[in-house]
């Protein structure tokens, strides 16, 4: 039978050897709208990332289905794969499949493990958000927000991007945030992601290990949610600069061809 330790060690399969040190990782939390998911997938196909591995791990439900990148590519898409961009130092890891909820504490913990041993400088989760549990801050200004664990290095570089700190809460469900709660001066707060997945408890396992990580959350609902890609890639983009400008300064982004199947075929048209 095989130890946790062991298991931790043959969670990345590489396809070639690499190293990630001081590359930056980010990782999308399934979520509602399946939003990391999609800006993930932007990424990877606007920069043009090579397939570095994958992860196994029997927490991660098996998946194996067609090329998303590119049109009658002979290579299958598994359930969690690695892809890097060495010109950005830049590594991502792509989820296509749920994570198994009793498995998910053991998952996330090797997941942090194979960061620190490998030498990765920071983690970015990009995760969406219920709409319906926002409180009213939430719902009158831009719905993004960001939680990071490296305050000192990020807050004014995020301040002058006009971005706001996740608000947090005494209790949940809570209808105000916890500045406006007569708790005292002392108070403190949680961090609260309805529909975020793992991203709170992997934001928890890597403040607990000294990892930075920055969590970058969009306020959603299920349906077409390519808007809510574009706009949390456009803030990946702002914070790190990756994606080339075209001579208007629009970004050169590239839609994966699997988007044109996100909704199925069009009704036929012997139904009218």
């Amino acid at each position: 039978m095989t130890d946790k330790s062991e298991m931790s060690r043959q969670l990345f399969y590489p396809l070639k050897t690499t190293s990630f040190k001081d590359f930056t990782l980010i990782i999308p939390s399934v979520s509602v709208g399946n939003v990391g998911q999609l800006s993930t997938d932007l990424l990877i196909q606007s920069l043009q990332c090579e397939k570095a591995g994958f992860l196994w791990h029997p927490a991660i439900l098996p998946v194996v289905g067609v090329d998303p990148y590119k049109v009658s590519s002979p290579e299958l898409a598994l359930s969690a794969e690695v892809f890097s961009s060495e010109s950005h130092k830049l590594v991502l890891l792509q989820l296509r499949s749920s994570v198994i909820k009793k498995l998910r504490k053991a998952f996330l913990s090797d997941l942090v493990a194979w960061v620190k041993s490998s030498g990765i400088a920071q983690i970015a989760i990009l995760t969406g958000s219920s709409n319906e549990e926002r409180i009213d801050e939430q719902i009158t200004s831009e719905p993004f927000r960001y939680l990071t664990n490296h305050e000192t290095l990020l807050a004014d570089t995020f301040r002058s991007f006009g971005w706001i700190a996740l608000e947090q809460r005494f209790n949940f469900p809570a209808l105000s945030k916890v500045e406006s709660l007569a708790k005292g001066s002392d108070a403190v707060g949680q961090v609260v992601i309805p529909g975020g997945g793992f991203a709170k408890r992997l934001f928890e396992l890597c403040s607990e290990n000294g990892i930075p990580c920055t969590t970058l959350i969009k306020f959603c609902s299920e349906g077409d949610n390519i808007p809510d890609a574009l706009l949390v890639v456009s803030k990946v983009d702002q914070w790190l600069k990756l994606i080339e400008k075209d001579s208007k300064g629009a970004s050169k982004l590239v839609f994966p061809p699997s988007w044109s199947h996100l909704f199925g075929s069009p009704p036929p048209k012997q139904l009218y």
